[in-house]
């Protein structure tokens, strides 16, 4: 089934694309935000699991050193489009 449809499994996979990248790359991420899980519970993901994977890793480029995910670092598209859902 569509992740769309699997809702309860987008904290999951995030913890695990999040755990697998932080042994790749130099900045940890320790945190996220509950409101970001909010906006990706609400999102239509019409990429899948590969969306929301590259979402995850897009995250590295953007997150402080705090290490903290939170709603500034989502794609106003992304959260345009949750807010209609």
């Amino acid at each position: 089934p569509a992740l769309c449809e699997r809702k309860k499994d987008i904290r999951v996979l995030m913890n695990h694309y999040i755990s697998f990248y932080n042994k790749k790359m130099k900045i940890k991420i320790k945190e996220v935000d509950p409101a970001v899980y909010e906006v990706f519970e609400a999102y239509s993901w019409p990429g899948n699991v590969r969306e929301l994977r590259n979402v995850i890793e897009s995250f590295y480029n953007n997150v402080s050193e705090t290490g903290i995910i939170s709603p500034e670092h989502i794609s106003s598209k992304m959260k345009r489009e949750a807010e209609r859902c």
